[in-house]
């Protein structure tokens, strides 16, 4: 795992700089220089004015737009990929919709073993024709569903088998997370009295660390780089990187959680997982581009630009900052199973497979009203504003759709 961050990092960085070479032009901040301008600028509002986006061409917007896109959809295959190989290690199955891979077993679809899948084992028995076990006499029992025998047992016999298997099945799994429930349950009881277990305090610590780094990034980022920002062309892409770089190991973080946690009570398919995960890295993004955009209308002259930038600054510190980012963190900290702080560091698909106390349910639906009404329909509404009336810039329009789908997600 630390070999393919350290790959990848090193990728990020000759990526930038093959961008920031002199072969794009334009493309480097620092290298923009305008027509019938001295090399030498000695003004510092000219050379703020000469490291925005507003000055690179078209061409090459869409080039650079083209290779970072291409760059933030190889980790997102990875985390898929990651994501498989987890779901697959804890449920010895992989399933992709209809189709279902079990290890051992082969494919299935819709529950019906296809060609490839391993029949179940014939059966041999000893028994006596009065009907009591006994050594006298072999008898063979082919399977009901061979192919010899498919025609004469087609129908009641074979479903009856699938059916009964199906319900020992699902019988096992719900006493498998009863007892896990309970066994977490104990834990925490014996936390509670004493100790706590080793395992359960350095995840809380890595939690709240990962905590503190998303709000940090969330802000940080788009302040420290305002003076970059343009009302046509937004951020320049490497300071997006920042951001995913941050995203991506978080999201890694919550893989490797997944895979060795053992206070987990419950397992999900490849299917439902990745519904989760993937709904996840939406909201995680949310935060990000709802700041973004703010910048980008304050850097717009138009003033109904810059009253629309004050209003989704103030959405944003009441509906954000002070509600997710304060209130709701405080709740979350009280989270024995520290679900919660999961949820709110957007890690969705692992937060659903803890048990979340009694007491801390209503801090878990808190959360998913604070951000359709504190965050998201505000949000939404004013960019909607901005794309329509003064500017449609694609990042903006991104970050509406971002804020709908998380809404969505979250009712």
């Amino acid at each position: 795992m630390c070999a393919s961050l350290s790959s990848i990092a090193i990728f990020i960085i000759s990526v930038n700089t093959y961008l920031s070479s002199e072969v794009w032009g334009q493309a480097a901040p620092r290298r923009i220089k305008q027509q019938n301008q001295p090399e030498r600028l000695t003004n510092n509002a000219t050379i703020q004015s000469q490291e925005t986006t507003a000055n690179l061409s078209d061409e090459v917007l869409f080039r650079r737009m083209v290779i970072y896109v291409g760059l933030i959809m190889g980790f997102v295959c990875f985390l898929v990929m990651c994501s498989a190989v987890v779901t697959f290690r804890k449920t010895k199955k992989i399933d992709i919709g209809p189709l279902e891979y079990k290890k051992g077993m082969g494919w299935f679809c819709c529950g019906k073993p296809l060609c490839s899948a391993n029949r179940p084992p014939e059966r041999y028995f000893f028994t006596n024709f009065s009907g009591e076990n006994s050594d006298d006499q072999l008898l063979y029992e082919p399977d009901k569903g061979t192919p010899q025998n498919r025609e004469d047992n087609a129908g009641t016999g074979k479903e009856k088998e699938d059916n009964a298997g199906t319900e020992r099945e699902q019988e096992d799994n719900a006493a498998t997370e009863q007892e896990k429930e309970d066994k977490m349950k104990q834990l925490l009881k014996e936390a509670g009295s004493g100790p706590m277990p080793r395992f359960i305090k350095n995840r809380r610590c890595l939690l709240i660390f990962l905590y503190f780094v998303y709000v940090a990034s969330t802000l940080g980022i788009p302040l420290s780089t305002r003076s970059t920002v343009s009302c046509n062309a937004g951020f320049f892409w490497e300071t997006h990187m920042v951001f995913v770089g941050v995203f991506f190991v978080t999201k890694c973080i919550e893989l490797a959680i997944y895979a060795v946690d053992p206070m987990i009570v419950r397992q999900w398919g490849f299917t439902d997982f990745m519904l989760k995960f993937g709904g996840s890295i939406l909201g995680y993004v949310d935060g990000y581009t709802d700041c973004t955009s703010i910048m980008i209308a304050y850097a717009c002259p138009d003033p109904f630009a810059q009253q629309l930038a004050f209003y989704m600054a103030c959405s944003y510190i009441v509906g954000v900052v002070l509600v997710q980012w304060v209130v709701i963190a405080s709740l979350a900290m009280t989270d024995e199973t520290q679900a919660c702080l999961m949820k709110l560091i957007h890690m969705d698909a692992l937060a659903t497979c803890m048990a979340v106390p009694e007491d801390q349910e209503w801090t878990w639906r808190f959360i998913h009203l604070a951000r359709t009404i504190g965050e998201d329909i505000p949000q939404a509404i004013l960019q909607t504003l901005y794309v329509l009336y003064v500017k449609q810039n694609y990042f903006m329009l991104l970050s509406v759709i971002v804020g709908v789908i998380s809404s969505c997600k979250g009712l």
